[in-house]
């Protein structure tokens, strides 16, 4: 099958295989990941895509000669997602990946994933690894060297150990809240706190305040409502470097629909979902489609 039927292989009901495991409704990355992720266990599963492309917003739009991404504008942490990937994906569809950098005159050949610009301070660069960050922080801040050393310990650890919390919730409840307790308790106390209330105990630096929060966008909260633990997180995951897949984020899509087609699955568009069947037991069964042609699954 080639490139163009794989994304956009439209919704008939011929189409949709025989004793459907599962039904996911919605092809972005989760939904894609997870199919895939069941195909390897032979759990045969149909995806439904109301949009005329699979793979929600891994992918891009051209206008007017410009090619624009809805979604995905960098990846963090490669050495974990890629394998995430790869470990579903077919492994035909090999992707590379590109480091940001070399982007602006002003980064002098070095590798600089991010430039700040904030008020009259110098233009600032973040690169990849820890200690790079720091020095480029006590560099424009000498004498705030406490503050930022701390700043980068929070970081770190509330970067693991929000995925380590996260895990906890496979347990039961008592085991969770004891291991918790035990391996996160940094991330707790700072999950609990705005990134206002958590940079304001660290220094009283108005311009150091605004550096350290100016990751904030990627959230797209207010620093005096959002999380400081979710802040510290983007930042902790940029530090690691930010790398783009060659070709696009559609090449996720790509190499993960032939895997959960290898078990007699499918990715099909134009297929809105309109209403979940489900029974008086409160199980699940299927779903109707803006047709009203119905899906049925054997699997809640």
């Amino acid at each position: 099958m080639n490139d163009a039927d794989v994304l956009h292989r439209k919704y008939r009901p011929d189409r949709v295989p025989d004793y459907v495991d599962y039904i996911i409704i919605g092809s972005g990355i989760g939904g894609l990941w997870l199919a895939a992720c069941v195909a390897k266990f032979d759990i045969k599963s149909i995806v439904l895509e109301q949009h005329y492309i699979a793979g929600g917003l891994q992918h891009t739009i051209a206008r007017s000669g410009y090619e624009f991404v809805p979604g995905l504008h960098y990846i963090a942490n490669l050495p974990l997602c890629q394998p995430l990937y790869e470990m579903v994906a077919d492994p035909n569809h090999k992707i590379g990946y590109n480091q940001a950098g070399n982007c602006v005159p002003a980064d002098e050949g070095e590798k600089s994933s991010h430039d700040l610009r904030i008020g009259d301070l110098p233009l600032m660069h973040v690169r990849e690894g820890i200690d790079n960050v720091r020095n480029e922080l006590t560099t424009h801040f000498p004498l705030e060297k406490e503050a930022i050393d701390k700043f980068l310990s929070i970081m770190e650890k509330a970067k693991w150990q929000a995925g380590q919390f996260a895990t906890f919730r496979i347990f039961p409840r008592w085991l969770q809240f004891i291991m918790s307790q035990i391996l996160c308790s940094t991330y707790i106390k700072y999950a609990s706190m705005t990134t206002e209330e958590a940079l304001g105990s660290l220094t009283t630096d108005g311009r150091l305040k605004t550096v350290l929060s100016a990751f904030g966008g990627d959230l797209g909260e207010n620093i005096n409502e959002g999380s400081f633990a979710m802040q510290a997180a983007v930042l902790g995951h940029v530090i690691e470097g930010c790398y783009y897949p060659t070709g696009g984020p559609v090449q996720f899509a790509r190499g993960l629909i032939p895997t959960i087609r290898s078990v007699g699955g499918d990715v099909l568009v134009k297929a809105r979902v309109d209403a979940i069947l489900v029974e008086n037991n409160g199980h699940a069964t299927g779903v109707r489609l803006g047709n009203c042609d119905e899906i049925g699954a054997r699997r809640e």
